[in-house]
């Protein structure tokens, strides 16, 4: 958990110091205040960057050359600082030592976050759903950050290989691409097998806690891992084999489009109510239900690997609930970690937890009421 935030020239914030509850956080004001801002910086002690954002200079403050963020947690290993350069490059230290590789930074402060592309988990793009699992699992899980590195590496020499082919500026044609394929596939493997035991697990706790959260009645929800083969019951090893052998065959396709049209880099998630695709006949406000549940579900998962208390970030996910499901949610978020909320709209806090609450006298200026 972060119990000390220091913020220097990023965004909207010249410099903050704040400190913050172990259990629920409230951060409460108008649209374009900096709610969303500071949740970014949160996410930067975590996730080494914004779960909304890849863009990197933009976070600094105009006019500044870096932006700074440093938080403290319960233990030594938990003191971690970020400072992001204009070139975009990120410099972070745990306990004093630089690291290496910013990945290393994963599940320092074991993160997962709720923002509008999440709310629209279900309905929204395949990359956002990739793009919560890939998060989750590095956080947890270091063989499958390494394979999905050296994979996201491999596909873009690949892809970039069957453009060259194509064209006729890389000599080496089918056999060229055959050989990349035996390096690429071994890597797919790993994160499909991991991917798919995770949505497994996923499916089992989401659908209690979206069980609880609609009351019973927003149907029954189940998750399904969908990847481009065929991996039931297959172990890494079978499944690269499986997918060495698909990619022989589509290699032409392949050639001719100039991209690689397999892998897990294609691969999505079916969410189903009462076994049928929620994306067609669930709700707005089921479907955003069925996304939060995915993520507080993500995030027990999450803690039961780790051990370590959650950060659950939260930037206002009740747009489409109505009052009782708001409340509902509430609780159960707060049951799976330290809870920072950003709403425009006062929220009450969860009952028995009083909590702190942030509120804003300006763009930038936030303090916490006593």
């Amino acid at each position: 958990m972060i119990l000390w935030l220091h913020i220097l020239n990023f965004r909207a914030y010249s410099e903050i110091k704040l400190d913050f509850e172990p259990d629920f956080n409230r951060i409460i004001g108008p649209n374009g205040v900096g709610k969303t801002s500071l949740l970014e910086a949160v996410s930067h002690i975590g996730l080494g960057g914004s779960p909304w954002s890849e863009r990197n200079k933009d976070i600094i403050t105009e006019g500044e050359q870096y932006a700074f963020v440093h938080g403290k947690g319960v233990n030594r290993k938990q003191d971690v600082s970020v400072k992001i350069n204009r070139s975009g490059k990120k410099e972070v230290v745990i306990a004093e030592k630089r690291l290496p590789k910013l990945s290393r930074l994963l599940g320092v402060f074991p993160m997962t976050a709720v923002g509008p592309p999440e709310i629209d988990l279900i309905k929204g793009s395949p990359i956002v759903r990739r793009r919560m699992m890939d998060s989750i699992l590095c956080q947890m899980d270091r063989t499958y950050t390494e394979s999905l590195r050296r994979y996201k590496k491999l596909l873009a020499e690949r892809n970039a290989a069957l453009k060259g082919v194509r064209n006729g500026s890389i000599a080496g044609g089918h056999v060229l691409i055959e050989a990349m394929d035996e390096s690429i596939t071994p890597e797919a493997g790993t994160i499909m097998e991991i991917r798919n035991r995770f949505v497994n697990m996923l499916s089992e706790k989401s659908a209690g806690i979206y069980r609880e959260m609609t009351a019973g009645e927003g149907g029954e929800l189940s998750i399904i891992y969908k990847s481009t083969i065929d991996i039931e019951d297959m172990g890494a090893g079978e499944i690269s084999k499986a997918l060495l052998k698909r990619l022989a065959a589509r290699r032409k396709r392949d050639l001719d489009g100039g991209e690689t049209t397999l892998g897990p880099h294609r691969d999505d998630i079916d969410f189903k109510k009462n076994d049928e695709k929620m994306s067609r006949f669930g709700s707005w406000g089921q479907a955003r239900a069925a996304s939060i549940a995915t993520i507080l579900a993500a995030s027990d998962i999450l803690y039961c690997r780790t051990k370590t208390k959650i950060c659950l970030l939260l930037d206002d996910c009740f747009a489409e609930l109505d009052p009782d499901n708001t409340k509902r949610f509430i609780e159960i978020a707060s049951r799976f970690g330290q809870v920072f909320l950003a709403s425009p709209r006062p929220i009450e806090p969860p009952a028995g937890k009083k909590g702190a609450l942030f509120v804003f006298d300006g763009v930038g200026k936030i303090r916490r009421e006593s």
